[in-house]
């Protein structure tokens, strides 16, 4: 399993924070960045969050917000 990967969008090298099974497939790697962020509506408020995403089977970065990329 990939261990590090760096940030799609600032290109930082960042450490697994996790795993996530998505649909039976994986587990896979999950990755936060703190330098990047986004928003988000959260109990009525907007609110900042760390950049999140996954890297699938194929090495790929997946934002599972974002776009569907095929796992």
């Amino acid at each position: 399993m990939i261990a590090t990967y760096h940030c799609p969008k600032c290109d930082k090298l960042l450490e697994a924070g996790g795993e996530l099974t998505v649909d039976g497939n994986g587990p896979f790697p999950v990755f936060y960045c703190d330098i990047c962020t986004r928003q988000a509506v959260m109990f009525g408020e907007a609110m900042e969050l760390p950049y999140t995403f996954l890297v699938n089977g194929k090495g790929e970065a997946v934002d599972p917000v974002g776009d569907y990329l095929p796992l």
